[in-house]
């Protein structure tokens, strides 16, 4: 059993809210409402498929509200561990004390420049080659964003409670229109109108693979991209360019490694979800992996998908040192001449 500390629990919750409290408004409203309902869900320990009780929610996202406009200015606390003191960014002193705790923690930078932290139980810890990977799973402090995976430096997190939330969400959103595609396909496939808690639990466990593999591909690209991304990205926050510029990456780490893996495996369920979680700005920059996609639901071999990644590959560390270069000249990283992104799509199968 994991050794829980709650004052520590405490500790990283505070800095969480101060996250929050600087960042929440960085997102449109509709996004806002959404991950507010879910943050009271992951607060009240509801399950994904518990109805909530809206006034409550109201009432509580007031009260949230208002704590947290307490802590805007406020700055983040050091992570105190058996009297000893950290900076709240250093991962790796903090899970090097952790050690044999049952227990991991991570702070890292995601969209907008929101500082993204959370502490859970460990799953699994593991290394490979030069990446350590942690595998959390129930959530005992995090703020709102909570993405399923980062990477940061040399350790991968995973986050599985935010894996299945993800998932969920992706499916109960198909399930509205129900609409033929990769994600009717993943439907069938692992049961979710039969089992719809099995088939989560199923999903889940071939996501977190892909997941870690979309990671594997973060840090291949690192090595590929000639200048300091993270560096970029904070000088353009919270801009389409942003938005753009982690796409072109997660575009290039998924040629990296995710699409030669799909190959190899040959497995048309994990085929099916990949198509299915693609999102809109990636079919925009990758118009071509769709098509590839189409052609072998249609009868191609998954070989078109292998010259797809090797050839869109070569593209994207194109553009992406493209917009590194532009960043060192000073120069805008996205061209705001230009609201289409034709000029840096692949679109070629």
């Amino acid at each position: 059993m994991p050794r829980i500390d709650p004052e520590l629990v405490s500790n990283v919750q505070y800095n969480c809210d101060v996250s929050d409290a600087r960042f929440a408004g960085h997102y449109t409203l509709c996004i806002y409402l959404l991950k507010m309902r879910e943050f009271y869900r992951w607060h009240h320990g509801l399950s994904l498929n518990d109805n909530l009780p809206m006034p409550r929610v109201s009432e509580w996202v007031h009260r949230t509200e208002n704590r947290w406009e307490s802590l805007e200015s406020n700055a983040f606390e050091p992570v105190v561990l058996g009297g000893e003191r950290f900076d709240a960014f250093d991962d790796d002193g903090i899970n090097r004390r952790l050690a044999g705790t049952g227990v991991v923690y991570s702070c890292g930078i995601g969209r907008f420049g929101k500082p993204v932290m959370f502490l859970a139980e460990c799953l699994d810890s593991s290394s490979s080659g030069e990446l350590t990977i942690h595998l959390a799973g129930r959530e005992l402090a995090r703020e709102l964003a909570a993405p399923p995976a980062m990477i940061r430096g040399q350790r991968i997190y995973l986050r599985r409670q935010s894996i299945e939330r993800m998932l969920f969400e992706a499916i109960e959103e198909w399930r509205w229109h129900r609409h033929e595609g990769p994600m009717q396909k993943v439907n069938d496939h692992y049961g979710f109108d039969r089992d719809p808690d099995g088939a989560l639990a199923a999903l889940a466990d071939d996501q977190i693979e892909q997941l870690l593999l979309h990671e594997r591909g973060e840090f291949e690209a690192g090595r590929r991209l000639q200048g300091d991304w993270n560096a970029m990205l904070a000088d353009v926050a919270s801009t389409r360019a942003e938005n753009v510029a982690r796409a072109v990456r997660d575009c290039l780490a998924d040629c990296l490694v995710v699409l030669p893996h799909l190959v190899d495996a040959a497995r048309p369920e994990c085929v099916h979800a990949y198509a299915a979680m693609l999102t809109p700005l990636a079919r925009e920059l990758f118009p071509a992996l769709p098509d590839a996609y189409r052609r072998w639901v249609a009868g191609e071999s998954l070989d078109v998908l292998s010259a797809l990644a090797d050839e869109a590959a070569r593209h994207f560390i194109r553009v992406g040192n493209d917009m590194l270069a532009s960043h060192r000249a000073g120069r805008p990283v996205l061209d705001r001449g230009r609201d289409d992104l034709r000029h840096l799509a692949y679109v070629r199968s």
